[in-house]
C-alpha cells in the first residue's frame, strides 16, 4: 500500500533524476515541485485516513535545500500535535497562502476531497508558469554578465591604457565615447568592493530573515490589478465550493473574514457579511465591497438555480486567472529579449568606443 501511496502522492514533472529518488542531487528543488508533492501526499492521506505525520517526515528526506527545511519545520509542528492546517499556516511557504486558506475553508465546509483535487490541478498548471521563463532568462543574464565583465576588464586593463598613453604622447584628445567608457569602468572598479559587501549583506538578510513572504503579502495589500484579480478569483472558487456543498453565504464570508491572509480583504468580507445578515442583496453587497464587479454580481443574481450560480462562479474564477496568467506569460516572454538587448547595448557601446579611437588615430595621422 505504501508503494502505491508513494506513486500517487509524489507524481510530478520528470526532472531526469535517478529512479529511486524524486529529486536530483545536483540541482536545487523548485518550490512548485515540493508544493505539488505535499498536496498529493495530503490528499492521499485524507482519502485513505492515514496519519500524516510520518508521511511528511519521510517526504522531507526526499528534498534538499529550502524545500527540505520548510518540510522539516512542518514535520516538527505536526509531531508536536499542531493540527494540519494550523501547522501549514505556521510554516511559511510550505504551501501558498491561497492554498492554506482553501484547506482551512474546506475543512469547515466539508469539501476537502474536492479542494485537494482542485489544488493539485492548479499546482500542476503552475509547474510550467512564467516564473520559470524569467528564472532562465536571469540565469542567462548572470552568465553573460560574468563573461562580459572578464572581457571588458581585460580590455580596460591591457588595451585601454595603451591607447590612452598613445593619445597623450601625440597630444590628442580622447574621443568622448571612449573617455566615458574609461570613467564608467573606473567608477565600477572603485566601488566594486563596496557593492560586493552590500550584496553579501543582502544575501545574508534574505537567508536569515527570509522576508519574501512578508514582501509578497505587502504587495498583495497594494492596489495592484493582477493581485486583485487573483484574490477575487480565489474568493469565487471558495464560494463556489461552499455553494456546491450547500453552505450559506454569510457563514462562508464569516470564515473567510476570520482567516484570510489579506487584511484589506478581511475587512471587506466582514462588512459584506454584516450587510447580508441585515437583509441586503448578497451579490450587490459583494460588488459594493469591491470583492466582485457589478457585471459579475448581475450574472450571479440572475442565476436561476444554485447549481447554475456555482457553475458561473467557477467560470468567472477561471476567466480571471487565465487573463492574469496570459499577461504574465507575455511579460515573461519579453524578459529574455530585454536581457539580450541590454548586453547588446553594452557590446555596441564598447565597440563604438574602440572604433572611435581607431578613427581618431587614422584621421590625426592622415
Amino acid at each position: 500500500m505504501f508503494q502505491s501511496l508513494r506513486k500517487l502522492c509524489l507524481q510530478r514533472i520528470p526532472l531526469g533524476g535517478s529512479s529511486w529518488r524524486i529529486t536530483r542531487w545536483w540541482k536545487r528543488d523548485l518550490r512548485n515541485v515540493s508544493e505539488l508533492s505535499l498536496l498529493r501526499l495530503l490528499a492521499v492521506a485524507h482519502r485513505e485516513r492515514l496519519d500524516v505525520r510520518p508521511l511528511v517526515g519521510n517526504l522531507t528526506n526526499e528534498f534538499r535545500g529550502a524545500a527540505r527545511r520548510r518540510l522539516a519545520r512542518l514535520s516538527r509542528r505536526l509531531a508536536e500535535g499542531v493540527p494540519l492546517v494550523d501547522a501549514l499556516d505556521q510554516t511559511p511557504d510550505a504551501l501558498r497562502d491561497e492554498d492554506v486558506l482553501s484547506l482551512r475553508f474546506a475543512s469547515g465546509s466539508g469539501t476537502l476531497p474536492q479542494t485537494y483535487a482542485e489544488l493539485i490541478e492548479r499546482a500542476q498548471a503552475r509547474s510550467a508558469d512564467a516564473a520559470l521563463q524569467v528564472r532562465q532568462a536571469l540565469k542567462y543574464g548572470f552568465v553573460l554578465a560574468i563573461v562580459f565583465s572578464l572581457l571588458i576588464a581585460m580590455m580596460m586593463t591591457f588595451i585601454s591604457p595603451t591607447f590612452k598613453k598613445m593619445f597623450e604622447e601625440f597630444g590628442l584628445r580622447l574621443p568622448a565615447t571612449f573617455a566615458q567608457l574609461i570613467s564608467t569602468t573606473d567608477w565600477i572598479a572603485r566601488y566594486l568592493p563596496l557593492m560586493m559587501l552590500f550584496g553579501l549583506l543582502a544575501f545574508g538578510f534574505i537567508w536569515f530573515v527570509r522576508p519574501i513572504r512578508h514582501l509578497r503579502r505587502w504587495f498583495e495589500l497594494r492596489p495592484l490589478r493582477a493581485s486583485a484579480q487573483l484574490q477575487r478569483a480565489h474568493l469565487l472558487r471558495m464560494l463556489a465550493q461552499a455553494s456546491g456543498a450547500g453552505r450559506p453565504l454569510p457563514s462562508s464570508l464569516s470564515t473567510l473574514a476570520r482567516y484570510h491572509f489579506s487584511r484589506n480583504t478581511r475587512v471587506k468580507l466582514l462588512v459584506a457579511r454584516n450587510e447580508i445578515e441585515l437583509g441586503a442583496d448578497p451579490w450587490g453587497t459583494l460588488a459594493a465591497s469591491q470583492l466582485i464587479n457589478s457585471n459579475e454580481a448581475q450574472s450571479l443574481s440572475g442565476a436561476s438555480s444554485p447549481r447554475l450560480r456555482t457553475w458561473i462562479m467557477r467560470r468567472l474564477a477561471m476567466q480571471k486567472e487565465q487573463v492574469v496568467y496570459d499577461r504574465r506569460a507575455t511579460l515573461a516572454m519579453l524578459v529574455h529579449p530585454a536581457v539580450v538587448l541590454f548586453f547588446g547595448a553594452i557590446v555596441a557601446w564598447v565597440a563604438v568606443s574602440f572604433f572611435s579611437i581607431l578613427v581618431s588615430m587614422i584621421m590625426s595621422l592622415s
